[in-house]
């Protein structure tokens, strides 16, 4: 039986029989669809592609991000070290980080 495991963890090579599972899964929904209700507003919404300098379509969200209340350097400082845990427990993992903040923030 496929674990759902293989969708949350570090890649791996799945076995013929996971494999065969998940490929009688597509063809049974291909041949069985699921039809469920769409809204058509939300279907013709398009978001506006900008081309990025490498030459990569970019999409930007219309509505801006909610402003977040204030955090305290403690819960900050123990997010940080809860990442850093995370990548440090993948094996074979490169993930470059980057910090980014609010100008605002960045004054304090």
């Amino acid at each position: 039986m496929l674990s759902g495991a293989y969708f949350r963890g570090s890649p791996v090579k799945w076995s013929t029989a996971d494999g065969e599972t998940i490929l009688r899964a597509v063809l049974g929904a291909r041949e069985n669809p699921t039809v469920r209700a769409v809204d058509e507003k939300k279907l013709a919404k398009r978001p506006p592609v900008f081309v990025s300098r490498d030459d990569v379509p970019v999409t930007v969200p219309e509505t801006a991000e909610p402003e977040l209340p204030p955090t305290d350097t403690t819960s900050i400082y123990s997010g940080l070290l809860r990442m850093a845990d995370l990548i440090a427990m993948q094996p074979n993992l490169n993930v470059p980080l980057y910090w980014c903040l609010q100008m605002k923030s960045a004054k304090r």
